[in-house]
């Protein structure tokens, strides 16, 4: 591997609604598959050696593979049993058309005598900078026809969720562990938005709010950590009920120890 290798990673991914609204580990997934697909001559190389680079299951490489060549990203693309990323050649491009004019330029800067001729080291440094500006109008122009709309994918993403999770229960939870449910249960619906909207609203965060109320009954001190609760399928359960503190048959009779 060359120690000077690079990719072009453009400003205006800031402002691609695409990938401002894809999960976290699959927009860090797509900048690994980049600088991959760099070292790799324009394209990614097997899922083993993938998941062997950048410490993952082969299992979870497939996946983030799945998810960014699915049509609704396009992010990455199958052609004769190879994967390649969406538009790579156009847009890490580099070369230019200018090189023979440099070199020029610089082997008359060498071969110079102590009085060289100006003319032909003006010309050749006016046909440098036109060659340039061309190329940059050109690749300006090709970035302009090729930028994707700005789509959001959904309007309620995991972070959402994950964060309104976390306000309903009545105790500090762990961040990550809160968020790294939501994701998966947004792959696992097949990242269908309407599918995922309606499993965390009126599921999760439906079950979560009768067990706060029952937790608020007890003063909250038999409330789990949230990322426990939803480790163990809390919205799944109901609540116990309140036991009665004397026995029915005499309520002045203090209820016998079970």
């Amino acid at each position: 591997m060359k120690p000077d290798m690079w990719f072009r990673v453009y400003t205006r991914v800031i402002d691609n609604g695409k990938l401002q609204t894809m999960p976290p580990e699959l927009f860090r997934a797509l900048i690994n598959f980049w600088a991959l697909a760099k070292l790799n001559d324009g394209f990614l190389p097997p899922a083993e050696e993938i998941a062997w680079r950048l410490r993952l299951s082969i299992d979870v490489v497939n996946h983030h593979i799945e998810a960014l060549s699915d049509k609704s990203l396009a992010l990455l693309e199958k052609r004769n049993g190879r994967i390649y990323p969406a538009n790579w050649d156009e847009w890490q491009t580099h070369k230019s058309t200018s090189t023979h004019r440099v070199q020029a330029f610089r082997n008359a800067k060498r071969n110079a005598h102590e009085t060289p001729d100006e003319t032909l080291v003006k010309r050749l440094g006016n046909a440098e900078r036109n060659a340039r500006e061309t190329q940059n109008e050109t690749q300006r122009r090709r970035e302009e026809k090729r930028e994707p709309p700005i789509v959001p994918l959904f309007d309620e993403t995991p972070e959402y969720w994950a964060e309104r999770l976390r306000e309903a229960h009545p105790k500090p939870s762990a961040k990550r562990l809160v968020e790294q449910f939501c994701s998966d249960h947004w792959y696992r619906l097949g990242e269908n938005g309407a599918a995922y909207q309606a499993f965390m609203r009126d599921e999760v965060a439906a079950g979560l709010a009768v067990w706060a109320a029952a937790w608020a009954a007890d003063g909250n001190r038999f409330a789990p950590a949230l990322q426990n609760w939803l480790h163990d399928e809390g919205w799944k359960k109901a609540p116990p009920k309140p036991k009665p503190l004397f026995d029915d048959a005499d309520p002045f009779a203090p209820r016998r120890p079970q």
